[in-house]
């Protein structure tokens, strides 16, 4: 049996759930120590964390807490501001963990305080509807938000005991939870609908108290909207992906097998004709939500990062479920592309929507603020989102300084490496010490190094996640090519005595590939994108000057894409990619002509691409991650 060494911080605890094919591991478990991760999030998340705590500052959060407390202020229609302080509270929780930081640590311990005075005696906590407009609570179905809100503080007071064995927060969260119990019991909220959340931060309550009362509640709210039988997807990106989350953990806690199925058909719905090459998904604007079957656009793309996390933290329950790797797979392609385009690369200002191009340097985002709106200008990002609600920010903030939990799964036969970055992780092997230590430049390049650490002889698994997109793969143990294996459900298992220290390499093929669509995504057909390993590159102008992206094509052959080394604002380094291109400029000016009369001017040009994730760092740019493709 292997355990965990320290059993606290669990993201999604299914430690006592008989249906979970595999144990998620606490983040206090793993070390990032170095590389990508260490560069893209441990470094930032601090930055963050201050920075996001000005912006709430600003907006007057922390304002709001203080009036609640003293029952004083007005309604606030519409505010649910409370969500995302909760999100922050959870992302400081998690980093303070691991990090010692007093301001942090101080106002975390001031905001819980300011909370605990706030909460009314019949545990009912929110912001929007003042003590004094309390007749005015639950009666906003739809846009309400309560119910959400109170979900993200139940995920902060659990990320709060786990991490820091402190439950000031987790009681705050624990009276509102009895409160919401209630509330369904006598009737309160009946037929109340609202934002996706509570649901499965009810059914994490229930796996860390054992109250079953929360467990009935999540079953409630899910029923409540014919969740056993969800087959068609559409609806609100995040709040798909967040129900979709609660669809997962009911069938690990009860078995109803109802429940997974919905939750497949609609990750089957998402897979196979909703989603971006990125990762992202959600292409409708204005209802941010799925459209049809491959209504994917681009320019105009709503691919909100809050909807990338939901389908991250849903395919993670899904790997926990099944213990299929194509779930991680799905984890590496949105985090890698989606999520990390969501914020800028010094971490201090954000997308709330991503596009999928940008092709016009003076086209602004609909989401953007006011002030920029009455001044066209490029897409760029935020520091924070005054005029819409910032949920973004602050969720982004706490996947990072959770994101080591991400790296490993356990099981009864052994230790599952998922995700490939620098780490250092501690477990417990039938009651003996494992560390297991990776060092690679991945995802730059596809060498990873594990070494195996054990006091005692020991009998178990490692396996290792061969990523969908790795065309050939290779095994060494202490240098030793590992010619008979297994290969089950997508890894590579290493079965064996492990004896105090044992060096594993595993090899991924990391050639740059081309990469096409289906037909019937207009805005891809006849076009190409370019991948190499987990990465999905994209052009910008300022790496192609005198190119107009929207035109460009590119040659066929993948063989001509050579790489080179690159570097943002000492950032970021990595692999470009470049390839021939023709870049085209379309004579007469107008949208359309006589076939006979049109004369296409052509240049051979060599096109630049970088890594998606760090486009609009630099300035005014188009971008495009979709060209089309010369023929002949």
């Amino acid at each position: 049996m292997v355990e965990e060494r320290a059993k606290k911080g669990h993201i999604a605890d299914v430690t006592n759930s008989i249906n979970a094919k595999c144990i998620a591991v606490s983040p206090g478990s793993v070390e990032i120590t170095g590389g990508f991760w260490a560069q893209r999030v441990t470094v930032r998340t601090n930055a963050l964390l201050h920075h996001q705590y000005e912006q709430l500052e600003k907006e007057g959060m922390f304002s709001r807490v203080c009036e609640v407390s003293l029952g004083e202020g007005d309604e606030l229609e519409g505010f649910a501001g409370e969500a995302r302080l909760y999100k922050w509270l959870e992302a400081t929780a998690c980093y303070l963990q691991r990090a010692s930081d007093p301001f942090l640590r101080d106002r975390f311990d001031s905001t819980v305080k300011r909370l605990v005075e706030a909460q009314d005696v019949d545990g009912y906590l929110g912001f929007t509807f003042s003590k004094s407009s309390a007749d005015k609570r639950w009666t906003r179905s739809l846009n309400g938000h309560e119910l959400f809100a109170a979900g993200h503080l139940m995920q902060a007071g659990l990320a709060s005991r786990r991490a820091l064995q402190d439950d000031s927060l987790y009681e705050v969260a624990a009276r509102m939870a009895d409160h919401i119990v209630a509330c369904i019991e006598d009737g309160t909220l009946s037929g109340y609908v609202d934002h996706a959340g509570a649901e499965m931060a009810l059914i994490e309550m229930y796996r860390e108290s054992g109250d079953k009362s929360y467990l009935d509640a999540a079953i409630y709210l899910i029923d409540a909207v014919d969740g056993r039988n969800l087959r068609v997807l559409r609806g609100h990106s995040v709040v798909v992906t967040y129900f979709a989350c609660s669809l997962v953990d009911l069938w690990i806690e009860t078995g109803i097998d109802e429940y997974l199925d919905s939750a497949k058909s609609l990750w089957d719905s998402v897979y196979e004709s909703n989603i971006y090459v990125t990762g992202a998904v959600g292409g409708r604007v204005w209802t941010e939500a799925f459209g049809r079957p491959f209504e994917l656009p681009h320019e105009g793309a709503y691919a909100e990062t809050c909807a990338s996390i939901g389908l991250l933290m849903w395919n993670w329950r899904m790997l926990l479920a099944t213990g299929e790797s194509k779930y991680a797979d799905a984890i590496e392609q949105g985090l890698f592309n989606a999520i990390l385009a969501g914020v800028s690369l010094d971490g201090k200002s954000y997308h709330y929507d991503n596009p999928q191009a940008c092709f016009s340097t003076e086209s602004t985002s609909v989401w953007h603020e006011s002030h920029v709106r009455l001044t066209p200008g490029h897409r760029v990002r935020h520091p924070w989102f005054f005029d819409r609600v910032a949920c973004c920010p602050p969720n982004v903030a706490r996947l990072f300084s959770q994101i080591s939990a991400y790296f490993y799964t356990i099981a009864d036969n052994g230790i599952t490496v998922q995700q490939y970055g620098n780490s250092c992780a501690n477990f417990v092997v039938d009651g003996k010490d494992l560390q297991v230590q990776q060092n690679t430049e991945y995802p730059w390049g596809g060498k990873i190094n594990l070494t195996v650490l054990v006091d005692t002889p020991s009998i178990f698994q490692i396996r290792l996640r061969i990523p969908k997109w790795a065309k050939r793969a290779q095994v060494f143990v202490d240098g030793h090519l590992l010619r008979k294996h297994k290969l089950e459900q997508g890894y590579i298992i290493c079965d064996r005595l492990w004896d105090k220290k044992t060096e594993i390499t595993l090899d991924l093929e990391m050639s740059p590939a081309l990469i096409s669509a289906n037909p019937a995504i207009a805005e891809t057909d006849g076009r190409r994108s370019v991948a190499r390993g987990p990465l999905v590159y994209c052009f910008e102008s300022i790496d192609n000057q005198g190119v107009d992206l929207s035109s460009a094509q590119m040659m066929a052959d993948r063989s001509c894409i050579e790489t080179r080394e690159f570097e943002i604002n000492n950032l970021v380094k990595g692999i470009a990619l470049s390839l021939p291109g023709v870049s085209r400029q379309w004579e007469p000016d107008g949208a359309y002509s006589d076939e006979d009369e049109t004369d296409i001017k052509t240049n051979e040009v060599d096109l630049n691409a970088i890594p998606y994730f760090c486009w609009g760092n630099r300035g005014k740019s188009q971008m495009a991650i979709w060209l089309s493709r010369k023929l002949s």
